[in-house]
């Protein structure tokens, strides 16, 4: 990478920062209280800019699809054959369906893909 690629990436980042945009990778870390329901809605308190904490929600269900048990991110509508839709910390966890019938337990890592944009959650990705 030569020196003018590695200033440009870092006033991309700069930027981003200073638009409160949190990297993707770690939104958990100025989010609490996350939780997740059976429709796939994820809620979370985040911090803005200002360092006020907004009440904020993501529907995950139009970026989440079950592809024969295993939640990946893409397409959509993994709530409609999963159940149990639950939080472990930022990890999305789920009883989802397999093309023969049979359920398996599958794990996604919402930090992957889910941002804290100035106290909003913002799928990214």
């Amino acid at each position: 990478m030569d020196r003018l690629q590695l200033l440009l990436r870092l006033s991309i980042l700069i930027t981003a920062i200073g638009l409160g945009i949190h990297a993707a990778g770690n939104f958990s870390a100025s989010c609490n209280g996350l939780s997740v329901n059976q429709a796939g809605v994820l809620q979370a308190t985040c911090e803005n800019t200002n360092h006020i904490s907004v009440s904020s929600t993501l529907d995950l269900n139009p970026h989440i699809i079950n592809n024969n048990g295993h939640l990946q991110a893409g397409g959509g509508g993994f709530a409609n054959s999963c159940n149990n839709i639950h939080l472990g910390g930022a990890t999305l966890e789920a009883s989802c369906a397999q093309t023969d019938g049979s359920r398996i337990q599958n794990f996604f890592d919402l930090n992957t893909n889910v941002a804290n944009n100035n106290g909003k959650l913002q799928w990214v990705g």
